[in-house]
């Protein structure tokens, strides 16, 4: 044929593309830096869990304490308070 060039193609072109894929998915399920990234996740997920759980329960302790002591300042600003009457000590 004139005019036309034959090219000695290979049969299966994708060969070198898919060794590549295959290369690519081993060195991927060898890595563990995702694997070690989701375990920290996880465990700053139960971190945060617990301190929410911890706040939550103290919240109601913590704002009574923080009243009584709020009303104890307020009362020692009058002239006849003294601290042992006025933010009941001992009790």
């Amino acid at each position: 044929m004139r005019g036309c060039t034959t090219y000695n193609r290979p049969k299966n072109v994708h060969t070198g593309t898919r060794n590549k894929m295959k290369a690519l998915i081993k060195r991927f399920l060898k890595e563990e830096t995702g694997v070690t990234a989701i375990e920290y996740g996880l465990i700053a997920g139960l971190v945060a869990v617990a301190i929410i759980a911890g706040v939550s329960s103290l919240g109601g302790n913590l704002n009574t304490m923080f009243t009584s002591i709020g009303s104890c300042v307020s009362s020692l600003g009058s002239a006849s308070a003294t601290v042992a009457s006025a933010c009941k000590l001992g009790s």
